[in-house]
């Protein structure tokens, strides 16, 4: 059952774009895991593996596999089966120097890791992406945001806004 990992055409809740190309895939391609909405990184939290991985047009595509050994796996895929679950989204290592701000104030992500993609219930965008720092930690949506206000990539009315914080 084909998902669609990424399509560079879209915004993310994060306000950027990954650029499909750009996405290292060596690492996740020799272990291409599947995980329960990014919960864990125990083996029991790993409920199949992605197949088939493609690019097509905009869209990084990959066949989902899941573990039907694993009641809870198994109970995952019938939701998806069923069309109760449809949405996914990648665990993504990124360095800052690799985001590049464009005009509308929106960034694109020109580089990073692949880690892993999660069968996720609601996800924050119809493309959304999971984003880790260098250390592995997990980046919230505002510490993404934040890690990006350096005082020459905010808009004018943001450096104004920040400079009153201080």
């Amino acid at each position: 059952m084909p998902f669609v990992l990424n399509d560079e055409s879209q915004l993310n809740s994060y306000g950027l774009r990954t650029i499909n190309a750009g996405i290292d895939l060596s690492r996740f391609n020799e272990n291409p895991v599947m995980l329960d909405s990014h919960w864990g990184y125990g083996a029991g939290s790993v409920i199949g593996k992605w197949t088939n991985l493609r690019i097509e047009g905009s869209k990084l595509l990959a066949d989902a596999e899941f573990d039907t050994e694993d009641d809870y796996a198994k109970a995952i895929k019938g939701k998806v089966d069923r069309g109760f679950v449809k949405g996914c989204s990648m665990g993504l290592v990124y360095k800052r120097e690799n985001m590049v701000l464009q005009p509308d104030n929106t960034y694109t992500l020109i580089a990073c890791e692949l880690t892993e993609v999660s069968i996720v219930s609601i996800p924050s965008n119809k493309l959304a992406v999971k984003l880790f720092a260098e250390t592995g930690k997990e980046i919230s949506e505002s510490e993404f945001k934040l890690s990006l206000q350096d005082e020459g990539d905010l808009p004018p009315s943001n450096q104004n806004q920040n400079q009153n914080q201080n």
